[in-house]
């Protein structure tokens, strides 16, 4: 009888060149998702509802290509490794930025928009698979509080890069993203670091350190996650004009924005040092109260210090969610790409949702102009209104998997 042939387990990709691919991809995504609202109302005069529509768009895009990238990763990795699939679309993504340095017409804004938003949902789960596949428990924590520091630093980083852009003239905008095309270009050849294709997950390693409540706790983090990219695509591109509301400078506009992005920095940071995070269910709820304060008091903000304030809370919430959203996701799912493909689907959607319940909200204010004065109320109000709903509507399908747990925990 043969004796088994034992395999020497592949070491997990270096953290290093994933950071460095990580942070120049990230500066892209802090602008094509966060500035792009910025761009449109001042270089292509978007009223609300336009810039609402250009993120909805974007969203159902992102979606598609999300739930693409495990099944086209399987589709030519006879041909194709994994590595040079994301070469490709780094290519794609460079070439698709300088565009707007073609034409400088709406119609390529919403090509851009378009084209970026796909590849940029094909591109992120492989990147997560190559971050947490070959590594289990507190390596994996530790891997990907790296990781969301820098993505999250990045993205932060990017909207303060676009300030020299926002102060000139509004022709001048558009270059904001047509830098990117060298961002995505660099982030190319650090590739050259990278194995051909993730590391092996092994089964046995991986079952060992996953919670007997993780799958709940990946249950309730999937309907927070899409909730909190609701929040967060509803008041991105409100921001532009809630800002002008407060008398925001144009050149002050982006990197007031961008507080709540640094303040998910903070948050992750602080879960990446404190391990007594994952497995409570805690830690959800007081992202999700989070998420619901921090939200109404930027659409209420009266002051610009108040709104720094209430920026600062909604992005540690955000943080939290989307940490423990992807750690679960990546435990639970073995690191493949379709664990990424279906995480990063969940932000698109709500990322989708969000324009729609922004758009919701601005047009039932409109229709309510004319009513008696004890039924009138304002856009901010409004939204505020149909966010919150969809937190009460989402709130008992997250609860939910506690209550299964629950259940199981006590026979």
């Amino acid at each position: 009888m043969s004796s088994p042939v034992h395999r020497p387990t592949l070491p997990a990709t270096p953290i290093v060149p994933v950071l460095l691919v990580t942070a120049l991809c990230s500066l892209g995504t802090g602008v094509l998702w966060n500035g792009i609202a910025f761009v449109a109302e001042q270089g292509y005069h978007f009223s609300k509802l336009r810039n609402l529509s250009l993120a909805l768009f974007m969203a159902v895009l992102y979606i598609a290509g999300a739930f693409a990238s495990g099944p086209l990763v399987r589709l030519v990795e006879r041909r194709l490794a994994p590595r040079s699939v994301l070469l490709l679309i780094l290519v794609l993504l460079s070439s698709t930025c300088l565009g707007l340095l073609a034409a400088s017409a709406e119609w390529m804004l919403w090509a851009v928009a378009a084209a970026t938003s796909v590849l940029a949902a094909m591109l992120w789960p492989i990147i997560e698979s190559y971050v947490t596949a070959g590594r289990h428990g507190r390596d994996m924590r530790t891997t990907i509080g790296w990781w969301n520091v820098t993505w999250t630093l990045a993205v932060g980083v990017g909207l303060l890069g676009m300030a020299p852009f926002m102060s000139g003239e509004s022709e001048s905008a558009r270059y904001a993203i047509v830098a990117l095309g060298a961002m995505y270009a660099l982030a190319g050849f650090a590739l050259h670091w990278f194995p051909r294709r993730p590391s092996p997950h092994d089964d046995d390693l991986s079952r060992a350190h996953v919670g007997a409540e993780y799958r709940h706790l990946l249950g309730a983090a999937r309907w927070l996650l899409p909730l909190s990219y609701l929040l967060v695509g509803t008041i991105s591109p409100l921001l532009p004009y809630l800002l002008d509301d407060l008398q925001v400078a144009d050149g002050w506009k982006t990197p007031v924005a961008a507080t709540w992005m640094f303040a998910r920095v903070v948050a992750i940071s602080l879960m990446w040092r404190w391990p007594g995070w994952h497995g409570r269910w805690g830690t959800l709820l007081a992202a999700a109260i989070g998420l619901a304060v921090g939200f109404a008091a930027i659409v209420a903000a009266p002051s610009s210090a108040a709104i720094l304030i209430a920026l600062a809370v909604f992005g540690a919430a955000q943080g939290a969610t989307y940490y423990a959203a992807l750690y679960y996701a990546m435990a639970v799912g073995r690191a493949e790409v379709e664990a990424g493909g279906v995480h990063e689907a969940l932000i698109g959607a709500g990322y989708a949702a969000g324009p729609l319940a922004g758009m919701i909200g601005i047009t039932a204010a409109e229709y309510l102009r004319d009513a008696p004065d004890q039924f009138k109320v304002s856009e901010q109000q409004s939204i505020i209104a149909v966010a919150l709903a969809s937190i009460l509507l989402v709130s008992p399908l997250m609860l939910r998997p506690y209550v299964r747990a629950r259940q199981e925990r006590h026979g």
